[in-house]
């Protein structure tokens, strides 16, 4: 019991196999005594993670007390609740529950109304419907615990400590911080008055209100908290103790959200090492990890190292969990996200309807966690400009957070922000321009602390009144954005360099090129000072800053500016194809604008063919390809292989466009002018008289 205090796990097992041993060769009637021992071996097996071999030994236990007592025994009750606990860990919530009352039914018939070990079990029943996304019924259990648990036990009894985090843990699941934080508060001030200010006890609560601030995007808080959590922890602990990693892990999770990539990553792979070195190669909490590090590994633009993490996790949840553990939908999501990214979206979308049919199958109606996954597929849809489906997700996303959350809620200003996003693409500014009114409304009125969000619409709402062409308005609210991660407790370096660019953006189309590029400067010069490994936002940057120097036409610059961005992409083996497709394109027009046209030309070859390796179902990207190298060979005089060009770009857009569309008229016309170049003019009367047609009807 001793070495188990001090976390020396195996040490203690060694104890106690031996015990058994001696038990079960010399004292065999004892069975009281062999079934306690295998519960105590149960005990540090769960705390090993060993899910399964501890519940073999839970098991055993209750055989042998299920030979030598009766059915309602009180001893049996603790084995029943150790069984659920396990059961529950594993994601076998019904089978939990059914152990857990078992226990329950025993304790209430053994023992007077309000006896603390009754209080004991209605927290691990709160624990598993905790689990199941039940939490009015775990609050009610819980507080059922805490009403026999303050009648029998001192203030600041280390079981009301336990009870007031548990209820802590679902508010903050729950998103509720102000009411987790003050019962996280109570328990710590309990801990503070029983225990030093260094004591493990403390450590815990502490860690507790740090990932409340973390929830609240109070990041540096949080950090303080977690890191004197750390600091305690150290006074106990090897640097490479199992109990490290949980901290370190929260610490990189902070880290990241500070966009300290580089510092998170090796925070997370320490964390991760320890686990490995500590735990079973399939144990549940290296899974965590590795999810951990592939979320940052995805947001540094590391795409497939991400997925290769997220696979690995993959495969040990498959191995600890059933099909339709919770768990297993968070890492289908992480995979899915990152396949996104990939540009593999018939991938991603079925892995997050994998998801989604987890959340269904566990919860009898719409639950708040799918609501995630209801984004993660509304993204897709999105980048795969299907507004109308896109939309339908994003609100069925936003009306099942309106049954959960109040309206003022940070997620609910978070799809309205969305669904605007969408509304903004399809081009209905005003009704784009009301839903991000909307989500500023919630986040300045309630939110007022977290500028990000704040600066986020205001950005989201600049863009708006761009394409409007109320480019004055657009620059004062750029402005305000600036404004808000200003005032932001840690300076949001990605998010200011992206409202200059928007900036800059605004500004070129102003054809004010002189402040549109200064501005694209200061942005880049951020990025690559502070957000060095945004590598497709560096490459973003230097390509603006490529497309105002080509319209002052100063190509040479602006193509030096291309090759800067190319050279990011090639050096850090980014996957952005259609990125680097742009870029090739945007190369060939300031070369054709130097009439280096067979340069051009091959430019613009490179990029048709990334189009149609990696992107074939972007049918109409790869028709604006095959006009523009149309253009090329037509200002060469070479018409024959322009109107070639032109034709195959016709039968694509007259697939994939309505049949007055404007691209087709624009096509047909292309046609006409090669076809009265090459002395037809009949056929190029006829092509003009139906671009013409189109023009005039539509």
């Amino acid at each position: 019991i001793l070495l188990c205090g001090k976390g020396n796990y195996d040490e203690a097992l060694d104890y106690y196999y031996r015990a058994l041993k001696m038990l079960e060769t010399d004292y065999p009637s004892y069975y009281a005594h062999i079934a306690n021992n295998y519960n105590y071996i149960g005990n540090i097996l769960n705390e090993q993670g060993k899910y399964g071999e501890a519940l073999d030994y839970y098991l055993r236990a209750l055989t042998k007390q299920k030979e030598y007592y009766s059915s309602n025994h009180i001893d049996m009750a603790s084995t029943l609740s150790n069984i659920a606990n396990i059961l529950s860990k594993q994601g076998k919530y019904k089978e939990a529950l059914l152990f857990s009352d078992q226990s329950l039914e025993i304790q209430q018939n053994s023992y007077p109304s309000g006896h603390i070990e009754i209080s004991n079990t209605f927290n691990l029943i709160g624990n598993v419907l905790c689990c199941q996304g039940k939490f009015d019924e775990a609050i009610e259990r819980y507080q059922q615990a805490l009403v026999m648990q303050e009648k029998s036990y001192p203030s600041g009894h280390s079981d009301i400590v336990i009870t007031l985090t548990n209820i802590g843990h679902i508010l903050k699941d729950e998103k509720k911080y102000d009411e987790a934080l003050d019962y996280y508060q109570r328990a710590l001030t309990m801990l503070e008055s029983f225990y030093a200010s260094d004591h493990l006890k403390i450590a815990g609560g502490l860690a507790n209100i740090g990932r409340v601030y973390y929830g609240q995007g109070r990041y540096k808080e949080a950090l303080e908290f977690q890191q004197r959590a750390l600091s305690i922890k150290e006074k106990y602990y090897p640097p490479d103790h199992v109990q490290f990693a949980a901290e370190l892990a929260r610490i990189g999770d902070i880290l990241e959200k500070q966009e300290n990539h580089a510092q998170a990553l090796e925070v997370q792979k320490r964390a991760l090492a320890i686990q490995e070195q500590n735990y079973p190669a399939d144990n549940i909490n290296i899974a965590h990890s590795l999810g951990r590090v592939g979320i940052i590994l995805s947001n540094q633009g590391k795409y497939n190292e991400a997925l290769d993490y997220h696979q690995r996790a993959m495969k040990i949840y498959e191995k600890c969990y059933s099909p339709d553990h919770v768990e297993l939908a968070t890492c289908l999501n992480n995979t899915g996200s990152v396949l996104y990214h990939l540009g593999k979206y018939d991938e991603a979308l079925q892995l997050h309807e994998q998801a989604l049919k987890i959340y269904k199958k566990r919860y009898v109606t719409d639950h708040i966690d799918m609501t995630n996954t209801l984004e993660h597929i509304g993204n897709i849809l999105y980048d795969e400009k299907k507004y109308d489906e896109a939309l339908e997700f994003y609100y069925r996303a936003l009306t099942i957070k309106e049954k959960y959350y109040p309206s003022s809620h940070t997620l609910i200003a978070t799809s309205l922000s969305n669904i605007g996003n969408v509304l903004y693409n399809q081009e209905k500014y005003e009704e784009a321009f009301d839903f991000q009114q909307r989500a500023l409304v919630i986040l300045e009125t309630y939110h007022s602390s977290d500028s990000m969000k704040i600066g986020n619409t205001l950005n989201d709402i600049g863009n708006i009144r761009n394409s409007q062409g109320k480019y004055d308005e657009a620059i004062d609210f750029y402005q305000r954005a600036l404004l808000f991660y200003d005032k932001h407790c840690l300076p949001r370096y990605s998010d200011i360099a992206t409202t200059l660019s928007n900036m800059s953006n605004t500004l070129y189309k102003q054809e004010k090129y002189d402040e549109a590029f200064e501005f694209q400067e200061r942005a880049s010069t951020i990025r690559e000072n502070h957000c060095s490994s945004a590598y497709v936002s560096i490459a973003n940057g230097f390509n603006h800053m490529g497309n105002i120097r080509a319209a002052q036409a100063k190509h040479d610059e602006a193509i030096d500016l291309y090759q800067q961005a190319l050279t990011i992409h090639e050096k850090n083996f980014t996957s952005r194809y259609a990125d680097i497709a742009i870029i090739y394109t945007n190369i060939s027009r300031s070369l054709s604008d130097q009439a280096k046209f067979d340069q051009a030309y091959d430019y613009q070859q490179r990029a048709l063919d990334i189009r149609e390796r990696y992107y074939p179902s972007a049918q109409m990207n790869i028709a604006n390809y095959l006009i523009d190298m149309g253009n090329i060979r037509s200002d060469q005089g070479k018409y024959n292989e322009a109107l070639e060009l032109y034709k195959r770009a016709l039968v694509i857009t007259e697939k994939c466009c309505l049949h007055h569309d404007a691209s087709i008229a624009t096509n047909l016309s292309s046609i006409g002018k090669a076809l009265y170049q090459l002395g037809k003019d009949d056929e190029a009367l006829e092509f003009q008289q139906r671009a013409l047609e189109i023009r005039e009807t539509y």
